[in-house]
């Protein structure tokens, strides 16, 4: 007789990958609070625009579509799932093909990001520009960011993931600008010790706990404007990089549960099987 029963979690119970269910952005001042969830760009963009996109040219929306070592390979995205959900949030397109626009280093960046609604090479299509504008909303809804970087935005450094640090970065600059934005995620407690504690609101603490307690994944978000030059953006090192970043905000990922898996565990319990589940993830989250 079955007394119980032990399932895997991940593309058992639940479905393969996680979902971007929103962003909870930071506005900052005397003291930074947390925005309500956007779970959309529209909502996203207009929250932003007049609070933390004005703290140092730094932009929500900019750092979903940088901050990631995603990489296109015979047009497909290829790279961490998680990191593909997010550029899919925003839009925005990757172009390794291509020099950027003004930088005069003769050199290609290490990638080019462009917003919906401009037009890159894109090096599957042997150099032809191809229009980026997306059909529906989420087109009509990227004007703003669109129009903040008409030239797209080069991913200059890419600071990789380490399970060890529990975060990655990005340095990114916009062709024509002699600055540059540091972008980085990770564990949302490693993001906030990596920020001035002035920009990190006060409750983000019980914000993670109250997402975790529902089953989501939290990643935290954090950046900064530097002065670096593009010839120097290869010297520059991790740990100067990802010091004094501003707080930016949350970004809220669910794994949903498969369509079957509610109605078994009924029929189960019923039975009076005893229930487990086996799962590397935090026990909060799980």
């Amino acid at each position: 007789k079955v007394s119980a029963v032990v399932f895997d979690k991940t593309n058992t119970l639940t479905e393969a990958g996680l979902d971007l269910l929103g962003v909870q952005a930071a506005r900052q001042g005397s003291e930074p609070v947390f925005l309500g969830l956007e779970g959309s760009l529209d909502g996203l963009v207009a929250v932003t625009t007049a609070a933390t996109d004005a703290a140092d040219g730094l932009s929500v929306v900019s750092a979903l579509a940088t901050c990631h070592s995603l990489h296109v390979v015979d047009g497909a995205l290829v790279g961490d799932p998680l990191e593909a959900k997010m550029l899919e949030f925003t839009g925005w397109r990757i172009d390794e093909g291509g020099l950027a626009p003004g930088s005069g280093s003769g050199m290609a960046p290490s990638m080019m990001v462009y917003p919906p609604g401009t037009k890159c090479t894109d090096p599957v299509l042997s150099g032809s520009v191809v229009d980026m504008q997306l059909a529906g909303a989420a087109g009509a809804a990227s004007d703003a960011p669109g129009r903040a970087y008409p030239g797209g935005l080069e991913v200059a450094r890419v600071f990789e993931f380490a399970s060890e640090l529990r975060r990655s970065s990005v340095v990114v600059r916009h062709p024509y600008s002699s600055s540059a934005q540091v972008y980085a995620k990770g564990a949302p407690e490693t993001i906030r010790e990596l920020c001035v504690a002035s920009t990190v609101p006060a409750d983000v603490d019980q914000a993670v706990e109250r997402y975790t307690q529902g089953g989501y994944r939290v990643i935290g978000l954090a950046g900064r404007r530097i002065d670096l030059s593009p010839g120097d953006t290869g010297r520059l090192e991790r740990a100067v990089a990802e010091r004094d970043l501003v707080f930016m905000g949350l970004l809220v990922f669910e794994n949903r549960l498969k369509p079957a898996t509610a109605g078994v565990l009924r029929e189960l319990r019923d039975a009076d099987i005893r229930l487990l589940m086996c799962t590397g993830d935090n026990p909060l989250t799980a």
